[in-house]
Formats: structure tokens, sequence, C-alpha cells
């Protein structure tokens, strides 16, 4: 059998760790099965701790993989590719998915079914995405894939998080509500909840008239479970596409997700839709943000550039996006 090459694989520890262990595990053999020499699985520990998806993404770049199979969500996919930094340029990243939302397998067609998964990973092609860097408090905290959101989606963020700390929490809305049943309740807690911080905006070094109390920057046009805020966003195109809100009313918020969910344009009088290189939220309060879904912390600054075509994703060799270019890596 000829010799495909070396993939380095590894899975997240999140809440669906014994499911992650075992998908890592059946798709690992699958590509010895197909010639590949597998590095792996390798499970990441929590954030900070030794043997973290950065400190694997490190690794992997320094084996001479020619492949880091992510099996995990949107989080553990965009610490990898923060930590390969401009080896991200040239090492195709390839993504099983096994988080909740999976914003970045949804936006390129990535199936979660074993034959799809192997058929990509092992004679896909690798395309030259667009990623975020992004700054808070004039700190730089690495590099987003899909979207950074101000305002509502950060307080959602954050409640979601803190539920799932909670001891006992955890088996409860697995069992009960799910996580979309979670992120739901958390959703319309966080709507009800009046009292957002107002926030000033600077689209490319130009101030906006006015403030306003959600913003979403989008790197794709995929949401979450096939709603668009942003429809016309592409992932290759080295811009941001932005939603901008000036009100945080639950109707507000609401209509404007109902447009989302139909994969329409919220009208003007909703929100306004922007697109930028750069983008800038100020404000004199704390506000609540979510990277790429996870709550990302409470700022007074926020700075978000676009990264173009910064890392590769190995996708269907047949485009099943269309919000993707047609060009790959390379040619």
């Amino acid at each position: 059998m000829a010799d495909m090459g070396r993939a380095f694989l590894l899975h997240s520890a999140g809440s669906r760790r014994r499911r992650g262990q075992s998908l890592a595990e059946t798709v690992a053999a699958g590509l010895r099965e197909r010639g590949w020499r597998v590095d792996g699985p390798h499970r990441t520990a929590v954030d900070g701790q030794r043997g973290d998806a950065a400190g694997l993404a490190l690794e992997a770049a320094q084996s001479g993989a020619d492949l880091v199979v992510v099996v995990g969500g949107d989080g553990t996919l965009r610490q990898v590719v923060s930590a390969l930094g401009e080896d991200a340029r040239g090492l195709a990243v390839g993504l099983v998915p096994a988080g909740n939302a999976n914003v970045v397998a949804q936006e390129f067609g990535l199936s979660g079914k074993l034959h799809s998964v192997l058929e990509v990973l092992d004679r896909g092609e690798d395309r030259a995405l667009d990623a975020l860097c992004v700054q808070a408090d004039r700190r730089e905290l690495g590099r987003a894939l899909a979207m950074v959101g101000v305002g509502w989606e950060g307080r959602t963020a954050r409640w979601v998080g803190w539920t799932r700390s909670l001891a006992g929490v955890g088996r409860i809305y697995r069992n009960a509500l799910g996580a979309d049943g979670l992120y739901l309740a958390c959703g319309l807690a966080a709507m009800v909840r009046l009292g957002l911080p107002r926030l000033a905006i600077e689209v490319d070094g130009e101030p906006l008239a006015g403030s306003f109390a959600d913003v979403e920057v989008s790197n794709v046009a995929t949401y979450a479970k096939r709603m668009r805020l942003c429809p016309d966003a592409r992932a290759d195109d080295g811009w941001l596409d932005l939603q901008l809100r000036r009100h945080g009313f639950p109707p507000t918020v609401a209509a404007a997700l109902a447009c989302a969910g139909v994969g329409a344009r919220a009208p003007r009088f909703l929100a306004q839709l922007h697109r930028a290189r750069r983008v800038r939220v100020v404000s004199d309060s704390d506000f609540e943000w979510q990277l790429d879904g996870d709550f990302a912390g409470q700022s007074r600054e926020l700075e978000v550039s676009v990264l173009p075509q910064s890392w590769l994703l190995r996708v269907p060799s047949t485009p099943r996006c269309p919000h993707a270019r047609e060009t790959v890596a390379g040619t």
C-alpha cells in the first residue's frame, strides 16, 4: 500500500470525552487502512495544562506531519490554528466535527459520517481561508475562525459556560435539555435581561454615528444550526462581515435571529450590515463577548482584523459550499 503521508490526530477533552475518544480511534484506524502513518490519537487536556490543543498543535508542526486532524468542535479547531501561527499557511488541518454548533464544518459541508470523514481527509483539497486576529484591551488573544460576538451573544455564551460549570448540571442538560436546549434557555434569559453596555464602533478607522448594543463580526455565513446572520460572508475573501444592532431589546434580537433562520439579510431598521478589514469596539463599561461560540471574557476595547488566507482547511474535493472560492491553495 502506498504511503499517503503522516497525520497527527488529536481530539477534544470536552464534555463529549468518551465519544471523542472512540471517534478519534476509529478515524485513526481508518486512515491507517488507507496507507497513512498516524501519530495519535492524542487527547487534549484543559486549557493551560500540558498536552492542551495548543501544545499538541506545536508538537504536530515540529514532527513533520503532513496533516493535523482535529476531532472536536470550533473551539478546539481555533486553538490548533492559533497555535500553528505561520505554520498554518503550509500545514493542512482536517476537521472531524464532534462539537455542538460545528460552525466551520457546516460552512464547508464537512459531514460527521465516517466514510465521508475518511474520504475528505484522504482525498480532499486544501483550501486557504481567512482568520481573524483578535485583541482585547490592546492584548492579542490569538485567532478566531468563524465569528466574534459582543453584547447579547457574549452574555449568552457566558451563561452557557457558567451553567455547564455547576456541579451536576452537565449531566442534567445532556440528558434533559441537550446542548441546543441549554443554549436556547440561556439565550432567552440573556435576551430579557436588559442593560447591555453601549458600544462605539470604528470600521476601518472611521467611527460610525451613534452607539450600538450588539455586534457580530463574521468570517463565515453560517452562524449556528443553519442560521446566517451575515449571509454574504465568505471565509476566503479577505473581508469581515458585520451585523450591528442599535438596540438589544428582545423583539429586536428575536427578529434578527428569525431573519438569520431563513438566511435573509436583516432589514435596516433591525440591523446595519457593513464590510471591513478591521473593526474596533469601545465602551465606557465592561462588555461581554464570545469567540467562535465560547465566552471570551469582559473588556472595554476589542479590535478584530482579518488575516487573509492564513490557514489551510481540508475540504471535500467537489465544493459543497457556495461561500468558498473554487481555487485551491497553491494554484
